[in-house]
């Protein structure tokens, strides 16, 4: 069947979606596209008015690859679980960020992604995000 991620743009659904910090977007997208042994990610949202993006290009090598336009991590090194679940950890100058994982739901209509860490000054945060198309 292939990965079902790819090719579609993911609309977040803010009523299904919870945020442990004050970053609650108005709105996000999450374009997937598919590589040779990895994906692209590109991200667009609205935060308090103001837009953001973010991406990065990675491969399921076990390798640090370079995070684009965030302050908070600057790598990601991801795991293909199987076509439904991909997971993968942030890093910052090195150092762990925290855990990322995307489960795309059995009849490929959903996609949550969940992430967890500790900020800077060490408070814990749990995020997870509902996409739909």
């Amino acid at each position: 069947m292939g990965d079902p991620l790819f090719g579609k743009t993911w609309k977040m659904n803010p009523s299904a979606s919870m945020f442990s910090t004050n970053f609650t977007p108005e709105s996000e997208t999450r374009l997937y596209e598919e590589i040779d042994g990895g994906y692209k990610l590109t991200v667009s949202g609205n935060h308090n008015g103001t837009p953001y993006s973010w991406n990065y290009t990675a491969l399921y090598d076990g390798k640090p690859h370079k995070v684009n336009g965030r302050k908070d991590v600057d790598s990601i090194t991801i795991y293909k679980v199987n076509d439904r679940i991909t997971i993968g950890f942030f890093e910052q100058d090195r150092l762990p960020g925290g855990p990322y994982a995307r489960r795309i739901s059995e009849d490929g209509s959903k996609l949550l992604v969940e992430a967890a860490g500790r900020h800077p000054d060490g408070t814990p945060f749990y995020d997870m995000i509902e996409y739909t198309l």
